[in-house]
């Protein structure tokens, strides 16, 4: 099964406006050759599949979009940084174990992506701004700020009731929160508290909000 025909079974990104799949498969082919070569296996986490790999490769793309705060270099790694940060993810409760074994995998096998190895800690060095829960005295980089929201702006850009259960499937256990409608409740206020790490998120998260908290309520409501 090539990257494509996973990404249309797991059915998240495409006809969605203003993101063209099609398109980013096309001008970042060589970009994802890792990412195709395993897009055989089935992730361990279905919320952390392919299409969050892509989007989340996507968003950062546009985030970074018309920026002079960045070199060709930096916009090009930061979109290698978005597509591979959950790389092999493992599932951990502890996402620095996750993290590790994306970094690890990624400077190992990450070669065909970006050969010179400056590079690739380069880009380790954005994912590993991703590690999850959030501390307020993290050290972030720009480009780390850009991926943080990139990573959480996915659940809101390609919203759908698959993907809150998906996403609750994942994360909920994490949280202590063992049934949907505290998690979807608990998400929703989440939204509604969303907090940028970055001055161009902030405008995809005022197009995305309403419809993805519209989407939760469905999902409370079993609609």
């Amino acid at each position: 099964m090539t990257l494509q025909e996973r990404l249309e079974q797991e059915d998240l990104l495409f006809g969605l406006k203003g993101y063209d799949v099609d398109d980013f498969l096309r001008r970042w082919k060589k970009e994802l050759s890792l990412l195709e070569t395993t897009c055989s296996e089935d992730p361990k986490c279905s919320y952390y599949n392919f299409s969050h790999a892509v989007g989340v490769g996507m968003i950062m793309e546009k985030l970074l979009e018309g920026s002079e705060k960045f070199s060709v270099s930096e916009k090009h790694r930061g979109v290698i940084a978005g597509i591979y940060h959950d790389f092999k993810y493992n599932g951990d409760k502890d996402d620095s174990a996750n993290i590790r074994i994306t970094i690890d995998n990624f400077m190992f096998t990450g070669r065909s992506v970006l050969g010179d190895a400056v590079d690739r800690d380069f880009v380790c060095n954005i994912i590993v701004q991703t590690r999850y829960p959030y501390k307020p005295d993290d050290v972030l980089t720009d480009l780390g700020k850009l991926l943080r929201d990139a990573d959480r702006l996915y659940g809101l850009v390609f919203s759908s009731t698959q993907m809150v259960n998906r996403l609750y499937l994942a994360l909920g256990h994490k949280l202590g929160v063992y049934y949907l409608n505290d998690f979807v409740e608990r998400n929703i206020n989440f939204l509604e508290e969303f907090v940028c790490f970055s001055e161009e998120a902030k405008k995809i998260y005022d197009q995305t909000v309403h419809q993805a908290i519209d989407i939760h309520k469905r999902v409370l409501w079993g609609n």
